[in-house]
This record gives C-alpha cells, sequence and structure tokens, in this order.
C-alpha cells in the first residue's frame, strides 16, 4: 500500500523538520491518527494514493514523488484535526494536550508543513510554481466550504444547493488538489491535468456523501456523530426538503433534541429514512461517480493505471453489486460505513 510508504516519508520528514520536542510529538499524532485510519481503509487513504495515481496515468516517469504525496498528507491531515477541534469529535490521544493544541498542529501542517514538502519536490522551479498556486487555491476553496459548513449547524434554512456546495468546497477540493498536483508534476498539458482536477473534485464529494449516509444511517448502534454536532448533512436537508409541513417541524424538534437526547436522535434517523434520505444519498453517490468516470475519460489515463482510479470511484457507491437506481431501496443499499472511503 502506497499510503504506508508516504506515511513513512513524511514521519521522518516531520520529525527532522519540527522546531521542538513539543511540536515534534504533536505531529506524531496526527501521523499515528492517520495510520489508525489506513488500518480500516486496506486501500490507503486517497490523501496518499491519487496524487501518486494521477502521476503514473498522465504519464510520469519512475516512481511517484514522495515529497508530493507527503504535501498531500499534510493537507489531510491538518484539516481532519481541524474538523475534529471544529465538531468536538477529538479523538483520546489529544486529551492531553486539548484542541488548542490540536487546532495549531492542524493548522500548521495546512500552513506550513505541505509547502515544506514541496521544497523536497524533484521539480523545476516552473512546474513547482504551479504546484503551490494550485495549493493556495485548494486551501482558500477548503476554508470557505468549511465556514459554510459551520455556519449551516442548527439551520432550518439550508439548501441542496448549499449542502452540495460544502461537499464540492471541502473534500472536493482537497481531492482536486491531491489528482491536479500529480498531473501537474507528470508534466501534463492544462486540459489533461484539469480533467484529472474535476475527476478528483467527484471522487471527494463522492466519498464525503458516503461516509455522511454512512454516519446516518450505519447499524453499529452509535449515535450520528452529525446528529449530535447539529449538522445539516446532505440526507438531513433532503428529508426536510421533501416532507409535508408537519412532518418537516417534527422533524426539525427531532434534530434540535437530538444532541441531548439518543431516542429523538433516533426517531430523527427513521424520519429521514421513511422519506428516501438513504436512497437520495445514494443516488447524488452515483451522480458524483459517473462525474469523476467521466472526467476521466476525458483525461485519457495511460497504462495499468485507469482500472485502479476506477476502483476508487467504484468504492464510494453505497449500492449492492448488481443493484441500479432510481429503483434503489434499503435491500439494495450496502450497509453504510460511517468512516466511508476517507479523503
Amino acid at each position: 500500500m502506497w499510503t504506508t510508504v508516504v506515511l513513512d516519508w513524511l514521519q521522518v520528514f516531520l520529525e527532522r523538520r519540527a522546531a521542538t520536542p513539543i511540536q515534534a510529538d504533536l505531529l506524531a499524532l496526527a501521523v499515528e491518527e492517520a495510520r489508525d485510519q489506513v488500518a480500516n481503509q486496506p486501500a490507503g487513504l486517497v490523501a496518499g494514493e491519487l496524487p501518486g495515481l494521477t502521476y503514473l496515468a498522465a504519464g510520469g516517469a519512475g516512481h511517484p514523488p514522495l515529497a508530493l504525496a507527503g504535501c498531500c498528507l499534510c493537507i489531510y491531515l491538518g484539516a481532519d484535526v481541524l474538523d475534529n477541534v471544529a465538531d468536538r469529535e477529538l479523538s483520546p490521544r489529544w486529551a492531553a494536550h486539548g484542541p488548542a493544541q490540536a487546532t495549531l498542529t492542524g493548522s500548521t501542517l495546512l500552513a506550513a508543513f505541505a509547502l515544506d514538502a514541496l521544497g523536497e519536490l524533484e521539480a523545476s522551479v516552473p512546474v513547482r510554481a504551479v504546484v503551490e498556486r494550485a495549493l493556495a487555491g485548494a486551501l482558500i476553496e477548503m476554508s470557505a466550504g468549511q465556514a459554510d459548513d459551520l455556519a449551516s449547524e442548527g439551520r432550518d434554512d439550508v439548501t441542496l444547493d448549499a449542502c452540495e456546495g460544502i461537499l464540492l468546497g471541502k473534500s472536493g477540493a482537497q481531492a482536486a488538489f491531491f489528482a491536479r498536483a500529480g498531473a501537474i508534476v507528470a508534466g501534463a498539458s492544462v486540459d489533461v491535468y484539469e480533467a484529472y482536477a474535476r475527476f478528483g473534485r467527484s471522487l471527494g464529494a463522492a466519498g464525503q456523501l458516503a461516509s455522511d449516509c454512512g454516519d446516518l444511517f450505519s447499524d453499529d448502534g452509535e449515535v450520528s456523530r452529525d446528529l449530535a454536532a447539529g449538522k445539516r448533512t446532505l440526507p438531513i436537508v433532503y428529508a426536510l426538503a421533501v416532507l409535508p409541513p408537519h412532518g418537516r417541524e417534527t422533524l426539525l424538534g427531532h434534530l434540535d433534541a437530538a444532541p441531548a437526547d439518543p431516542n429523538r436522535a433516533g426517531a430523527a434517523r427513521q424520519m429521514m429514512l421513511d422519506a428516501g434520505a438513504l436512497q437520495y444519498g445514494a443516488l447524488r453517490v452515483e451522480v458524483y461517480r459517473a462525474r469523476a468516470l467521466a472526467a476521466l475519460d476525458t483525461a485519457k489515463p495511460l497504462g495499468h493505471v485507469a482500472p485502479t482510479l476506477q476502483r476508487l470511484a467504484a468504492a464510494t457507491s453505497l449500492l449492492r453489486p448488481g443493484a441500479s437506481l432510481p429503483d434503489a431501496t434499503e435491500d439494495t443499499l450496502q450497509p453504510a460505513n460511517r468512516d466511508g472511503p476517507s479523503p
């Protein structure tokens, strides 16, 4: 698994570049969390796999550059830590350090170490400049998406379009950079690396939406993290949009009470299932998958890499093998995974 190789490189890099022992310890926590995630995702993290795959698919020579994948993992890890702080979901390993240190660690990974890792990249100055500009654009877009996400918590006027914008602006923008950067370093033309960026954006949105559905509808007995945090993800907003006024008010009451009352969270979950929110989520995942595959056709990946990229898109599907839309029912949907395919 390439992600493991990249994590090994990143661990050594962060140990070497950390300015103090305390900073090194905090960065090591983020790497440990990534290793835990990899243990549950045999295909690896998209951040670790995608830049190398698009590098090879776009005709890059030799092994994929570890420094580029390390940069992408810094982005992913930094965003993941900050997202967990914002959602009050920090893992127990951060208990001794607290949210302030976690915020500092996530910000440093995003703002400093991602760029610092690019300094290890063996590429021409013009190529590195294009990658750095793409990195800046991705971080700006991810920040805007996170701001919109936080602003939507607990509101009753969030639209489906706004939810899709958050998906594309957070996970979508992140994966778009991973895919775009690999193709840029490989020497691809603008048309080709932008096609890979469209692939990554749709892949990231599909993976995040699949994860959102898993969080809400998983049968593992745990209360949804998104319901506990007052999130307004796409399946929730869909149910609010299609229910009649009385049902909508009932669901809003359950959603408002869900953070403190698991029974109300369960009632909200059942109302959303009855409203077809899981089926709608599965449909939208398929739409993003189709867009990803269309972008891949435009990019025309070289060699043996195309099937691997296609499998990345296939891994986001909530449908059981052989099932089709729009006739999906709960029986044709795979058991939802609250962790989903990670960007």
